[in-house]
Parts: C-alpha cells; sequence; structure tokens
C-alpha cells in the first residue's frame, strides 16, 4: 500500500524533511477518523456485551428474533465488525510517530515517556476488563506498543521492511490457528452429533451469558475475569496482525498521507487506495454478513471457519474506511466537511468516550440498576438502537467539551502521567 511514488522521495530521504513545510491538517483527520472508528466499536461490542464470549459475538437468532434483528445482524457484520478497530489501530501507531517527532525535535528521551505512555494503557486496560468490560482492547494494544516502540524511531523504509516481516508472521499464524481451528470445529462437531441434539450447545450457551443479565455485580465480575483472561491471552497470537496496522499508521505519518490528502497527488494515491479496498472488502464483508447471520441461526463447523477466514480481510475494507475519509480533508485555510466537523471532537477525546461506552453497557445491560435496565437486551436492533442513542449523547458531550478543552479528561491524565517529570 504505502511502496508507492507518492513516499518513494520520503523513503529515499529517509523521513522526508522536505514538506515540512506545509500547513499539517493530519490532527483533525485523524480525529475523524478515531470518532468513526468509536461509533462501530460501540455498535459491535454492545451486541456481544450480553452474551459472554460462550456465544457468537453478535448473539443468537431464534424462532423470537424478528426480520429486523436478522437484518440488524447482517449490517453490522457487514458494515463494521471487523471493519473499525483496524482504524482504531492504524490511528494508534500514526499518534506514536507524531508522539516520536515531536520528542525527538525537543531531543526528550522519547523511550521513557513511550514506557509511561504505555504502563498507564496497560492499568487502565486492566482496570477496564476485570471490572467494566472483558472484550476491553486497552491492555492489547499496550503490550504490542512496548514492541512497536522498540523500532519507532526508523524511517519509512526501515519501517516498510518491519511492516513486510510482521505481515509474513501473522499471515504463516492466521494459517496454523485456522487450520487448528478447522480441525478441531470438525472433531466437534462429530462428537456433539453422536451425544447431543443441536440445541444443546445453544442452550449452554444462554445459560452461561444469563449471569450478565441476571447476576449481581460480584457475580458478573467473576465471570468477567474468567472471560478477560480468555481474551488476553489471545495477544500473543493478536499481536503480529496489531503490529501492521500500527506499522501502517506510521508509515502513513511519516509519509505525511494525511498531511497532505488534501493535495491532487496524494489524493489520487488515495482514490486509488478506496476504490482496491471497496472492490475486494466489499463482497467479501456481504458474505462474511450472510454467513454471521447462519452462524446465529446455527452453528455450523464449516460456517465458523470460514466465517474466521473471511474475518481476516475485515482490515481491507477499513482500509477503503481511511482512504474514504481521507478524501474528505481540506486544506486548514478552508472549512472542514461535515463529517469531520461531526466525529473530530469525539476522536480527541477517544480514550474517555471508550471507557465511557463500557460504563453505559454496564448500567443499562447488566440488571444490577433494576430501574434503569434497557428491556430489548435480547434484541439486535434493540441493542443497536441503544449503542446509537449512548454515542449520540456522548458526541454531543464530546462538542460541547471541545469548546473548552483539546482534549478529554482521561487524556488529560494520561498526558500528565507521561509527562511527569523523574525525581
Amino acid at each position: 500500500m504505502f511502496d508507492c511514488r507518492v513516499c518513494q522521495h520520503v523513503f529515499e530521504r529517509g523521513g522526508g524533511t522536505a514538506l515540512v513545510n506545509h500547513q499539517p491538517n493530519h490532527s483533525q483527520t485523524v480525529d475523524t477518523l478515531r470518532g468513526f472508528a468509536l461509533l462501530g466499536i460501540f455498535v459491535v461490542n454492545i451486541q456481544s456485551y450480553v452474551w459472554g464470549m460462550g456465544a457468537p459475538m453478535l448473539g443468537m437468532i431464534d424462532a423470537a428474533s424478528s426480520m429486523w434483528d436478522k437484518a440488524t445482524l447482517v449490517f453490522i457484520a457487514t458494515i463494521f465488525e471487523y471493519k473499525t478497530y483496524p482504524i482504531f489501530c492504524f490511528c494508534f501507531g500514526y499518534g506514536f510517530a507524531v508522539l516520536a517527532r515531536k520528542w525527538r525535535i525537543l531531543g526528550v528521551n522519547s523511550d521513557y515517556l513511550f514506557s509511561r505512555r504505555l504502563s498507564f494503557m496497560l492499568v487502565l486496560g486492566l482496570l477496564h476488563g476485570v471490572f467494566i468490560w472483558f472484550g476491553d482492547i486497552l491492555a492489547r494494544y499496550a503490550i504490542a506498543g512496548f514492541v512497536l516502540k522498540r523500532g519507532i524511531r526508523f524511517g519509512p523504509r526501515a519501517n516498510w521492511k518491519r511492516f513486510k516481516f510482521w505481515l509474513a508472521i501473522h499471515i504463516g499464524t492466521s494459517v496454523i490457528l485456522l487450520t487448528i481451528a478447522a480441525l478441531f470445529s470438525f472433531v466437534d462437531a462429530i462428537t456433539l452429533s453422536a451425544q447431543v441434539s443441536a440445541e444443546d450447545p445453544r442452550i449452554a450457551m444462554q445459560l452461561a451469558s444469563e449471569v450478565y443479565k441476571t447476576g449481581g455485580y460480584w457475580a458478573q465480575t467473576t465471570a468477567r475475569i474468567g472471560d478477560f483472561l480468555y481474551v488476553l491471552s489471545s495477544v500473543f497470537f493478536l499481536i503480529p496482525a496489531l503490529l501492521c496496522l500500527f506499522l501502517l499508521g506510521t508509515l502513513a505519518a511519516q509519509c505525511r498521507l494525511l498531511t497532505l490528502a488534501h493535495l491532487p497527488r496524494y489524493r489520487t494515491f488515495w482514490r486509488n487506495v478506496a476504490l482496491t479496498a471497496f472492490a475486494i472488502g466489499a463482497p467479501l464483508s456481504l458474505a462474511y454478513g450472510y454467513l454471521q447471520l447462519q452462524a446465529a441461526e446455527r452453528d455450523n463447523a464449516v460456517t465458523t471457519t470460514v466465517i474466521s477466514l473471511l474475518g481476516e480481510f475485515g482490515p481491507v475494507l477499513a482500509t477503503g474506511y481511511i482512504a474514504a475519509i481521507a478524501l474528505m480533508s481540506r486544506p486548514t485555510d478552508q472549512p472542514a466537511t461535515w463529517f469531520y466537523r461531526l466525529f473530530a471532537p469525539a476522536g480527541r477525546m477517544a480514550l474517555t468516550i471508550y471507557i465511557s461506552q463500557s460504563i453505559l453497557m454496564m448500567i443499562f445491560l447488566n440488571g444490577f440498576f433494576p430501574t434503569i435496565t434497557y428491556p430489548y437486551r435480547d434484541s439486535q436492533l434493540g441493542l443497536l438502537g441503544l449503542s446509537l442513542a449512548c454515542y449520540t449523547g456522548l458526541l454531543a458531550i464530546a462538542h460541547v467539551f471541545a469548546r473548552h478543552n483539546l482534549q478529554g479528561p482521561l487524556e488529560i491524565l494520561w498526558r500528565r502521567h507521561t509527562n511527569k517529570p523523574t525525581k
């Protein structure tokens, strides 16, 4: 993606200092990307929040489910699932590169500052995963970030080589895991068909999810810890994928691909990226959404394996989203597009909104606040409506907060912890 003529002169100069005189607009673009990604992450997470780890991520479809629930599941799986978290990863790597350059110019110890920054994220992620939302991503980002920071001072040519290295590792790891998963799925299918009916596993999934709907806070926390440890253990298999996405963001920052996206040469680049990504990613995502509906209605070993395979291509469509948003950028002396004005404030306080989303899910869905418990917890459409309503409220708060602050409350604490001087 980045081995192109647009970046070639940057590669040759090991950093591209010739471009620093152009007025940057990268922060607004990245903030918009983060704000949009938060919407998609919330829409997906809220569906799995009430089910726990035992059920499909977007819940189960049964006889009581309406046509609208089925359509909602296909919509979420096609448009958002595995398509918005890569945008967040991309922005994470982008921010890493911007901070590294800033700290290098200031002559400060970037290794120490990155360690403090990642430590804050790791601790916050562990607390988040144990006490609020088992699907936390912050801890996994922090662990992968410690690997990324070792070479963050490298130029774009070296980071392009790192990207290709980790991409090869990711492909190899994915092939091995998919093969193992397929074998176990077929073995389980044979065992289950010989012992129990096909409905028994679904009954077990429903029973396992009951603790998140009717259990008290500490009963849920006990279940959540087990689910979170399972999620966290996957980080060692996810590190190659995360680093690939982080490094793409790093390369975009070093090659000024978002900073100069409003210039004709770069617009051509992003237009080509968008056309390619949508041409490849859209059909695969449609197939993914259809198969997710089949899995939600009735588990099947072959379907599960194909879903896992198609999920690996989610970042392709995510790249198309990034390109489309980059094409909306404007020079700093022109008004931002409506899309930027809508989502950028949320992106400036992404960490605060991410944690706030989980707190709202806990309040509305977990059942230990009976007077405000949301009544449509078993409906995909109902959960989608709740996520959109909550996100709209958080977005409105972000717009108000942005009038007086450049960052959100958690971001301010994060920055102060990072920049705290040594004793």
